[in-house]
C-alpha cells in the first residue's frame, strides 16, 4: 500500500467536500479565482468537484496497484 496514494484521496475529498460546501476560503483563494473568472461560480465548483474525483481516482490506484 503506497502512502501518496492515500495522501491524493485525501486531497481529491477534500477538494470534492469544499466545492460542494462552497467554503468561503476555499473558493475566494486567489487562484480560484481566476477559475470563477473564467467558468464562473458555478462552473468553477463543477470544475474542482471533477479535478478532485480525478485526484481520489488516481490515489486509489496508486494505493491498490502499487507495490
Amino acid at each position: 500500500m503506497n502512502p501518496m496514494g492515500l495522501v491524493l484521496v485525501g486531497v481529491g475529498l477534500f477538494s470534492v467536500v469544499a466545492a460542494i460546501q462552497e467554503w468561503s476560503f476555499f473558493m475566494e483563494h486567489r487562484k480560484a479565482q481566476r477559475m470563477i473568472w473564467l467558468l464562473g461560480r458555478q462552473g468553477a465548483r463543477a470544475f474542482y468537484v471533477v479535478t478532485g474525483i480525478v485526484i481520489m481516482g488516481a490515489g486509489g490506484f496508486l494505493t491498490i496497484a502499487a507495490p
